[in-house]
Formats: structure tokens, C-alpha cells, sequence
């Protein structure tokens, strides 16, 4: 018998390769993360304010510095 899930786990990592965050997802979530963190991208400063996840945290300062996710 032959199962697949439906669910798959993914990570996101920085550039050398540390893991930040390990999550479950179906369809494209693995990409909801970046869209999430779109939303301040602009505005990003050093001490954003009102972004309270570290994850978006992290999305941020990989982009700020010049890297892709």
C-alpha cells in the first residue's frame, strides 16, 4: 500500500545553512511565509515595529542583506 500525505514539512534557513524555522504545510504554503514578511519589507529598519515574529525577523534581514530565502 502506498500513502502519501497530503502535508509536507519544509524549513527555511539562512544563507549558511541555519535553520530558523521548521513548519508543516500543503500547497504553497512554504511561500506564505514570504508574502507575509512582503508586507514589510519596505518599511524594515533595524527595530521594526509591529512585527512581532521572529521568523519574519529573519526573512528581513536575509533580504537586507542582499540574499535570497
Amino acid at each position: 500500500m502506498t500513502y502519501f500525505s497530503k502535508y509536507y514539512v519544509y524549513t527555511l534557513a539562512y544563507p549558511d545553512g541555519h535553520i530558523f524555522y521548521v513548519g508543516k504545510g500543503q500547497g504553497d504554503r512554504i511561500h506564505q511565509h514570504e508574502k507575509e514578511a512582503q508586507r514589510y519589507r519596505y518599511s524594515y529598519t533595524a527595530h521594526p515595529t509591529g512585527i512581532t515574529s521572529d521568523k519574519i525577523h529573519a526573512i528581513l534581514q536575509i533580504w537586507a542583506s542582499g540574499a535570497l530565502l
